[in-house]
Parts: C-alpha cells; structure tokens; sequence
C-alpha cells in the first residue's frame, strides 16, 4: 500500500476520531499513526488532509449537500460524509494530485471502512462533484 493511501487512511480515522467531542486533532494523530506505524512524509501527509478537511467542513458539506439529489447529508453514515468532505478537500488543496486518483482513493476508503453500496454512492456522487471542480480533467476512469 502506498504512503498516500495509507495517509488517506489514518486521516479518515483521525477525523472519524475527532467526531467526538473535546479531542485534540494533533494527539489524535499521533495516537492513530502510532498505533498504525505511520511516520515521515505518510503521517505529514495525513496531518494536511485532516487539517484541511476540518477547517473548510462547513463548505464542504455544503457543497456535498447542494449536489445531493432527495437525499440529507445526515442521512449519510459518518463514514460516507468524512470520506467525501476529505476527497473533495483534497481535490482543492492539492490539485497536483489527479482527479481520478482522488476518486478512486475515496471509493476504496468507503468500501474498505463502510460497505459496497457507500463505495458505489461515494463514486457517483464524487464523480460529478470532482468534473465540476476540475471540468479540466477526465475524472472517471482507471487512475494513472
């Protein structure tokens, strides 16, 4: 498994974490990448997207929302929302990283951490999410 995907790991566990009230997210990570091994560049890396992903939740979700079509965002398993709201924080923080390795990354971490039918959903949704936000880029697709 490659450092970036196991980042993309340990940061949706880190926010899945920080759900609950009162938690530090610095110690938090820690925590989660010492129990996982993780250090170096895949932690940093983890630390950024978790970072990134809570200081523009509010957007995010928002954004996630609008696209949702008879659907509530609550309605959605916590896993489900942290792992759009951390994809589509990826996708505007770090636009080197490709759309479709963004979605794809996302669908594993739905089916690895909620179910098969959460991974399909997480594609749709994330697909037109991601070709709205980088109308550039082919975004479906194998990953490169």
């Amino acid at each position: 498994m490659g450092r970036r995907r196991k980042a993309r790991e340990l940061a949706l566990q880190s926010l899945y974490e920080l759900e609950a009230p009162g938690k530090d997210a610095a110690a938090v990570l820690a925590d989660q990448a010492g129990r996982r091994g993780s250090a170096g560049e895949t932690r940093a890396y983890a630390a950024q997207l978790v970072a990134w992903a809570r200081a523009d939740a509010p957007r995010l979700d928002a954004d996630i929302a609008a696209r949702l079509q008879n659907w509530d965002l609550v309605r959605l398993s916590l896993i489900l929302r942290l792992v759009l709201r951390l994809a589509l924080a990826e996708s505007r923080r770090a636009p080197e990283v490709p759309a479709r390795v963004i979605l794809d990354e996302a669908v594993e971490l739905a089916r690895k951490f909620d179910s098969e039918e959460a991974a399909s959903f997480a594609n749709g949704l994330l697909a037109a999410l991601l070709a709205g936000e980088r109308p550039h880029e082919q975004v479906t697709g194998p990953a490169a």
